[in-house]
């Protein structure tokens, strides 16, 4: 997985994926701190502005459309995980 940030894409397997702004924010919000949680709320302070506070549905919707993207099988996730109640990680792997 390569990200480019500046112009929201990600190169997997040789094929470049475009992401919408809220989704490619949060990926980098996660790809910054590598297996570190981030809490649903930081994100939405940081994505949506800090009067989403409490609305984390904005956060899981964003989080599945993301795992579409870039997880091999989103329904086991390798990159992008959660933790329930608390917020997610991006775990780091050797590939």
């Amino acid at each position: 997985m390569i990200p480019n940030a500046d112009r929201r894409e990600l190169v997997l397997k040789g094929d470049t994926v475009y992401l919408p702004p809220k989704e490619s924010k949060v990926l980098e919000m996660l790809l910054r701190h590598p297996g570190q949680l981030i809490t649903t709320n930081a994100i939405l302070v940081q994505v949506w502005g800090p009067e989403r506070i409490g609305q984390t549905d904005l956060v899981k919707q964003c989080v599945y459309r993301l795992r579409e993207k870039v997880e091999p099988d989103s329904s086991s996730p390798r990159y992008v995980h959660s933790v329930r109640g608390e917020g997610y990680y991006f775990e780091v792997n050797s590939d």
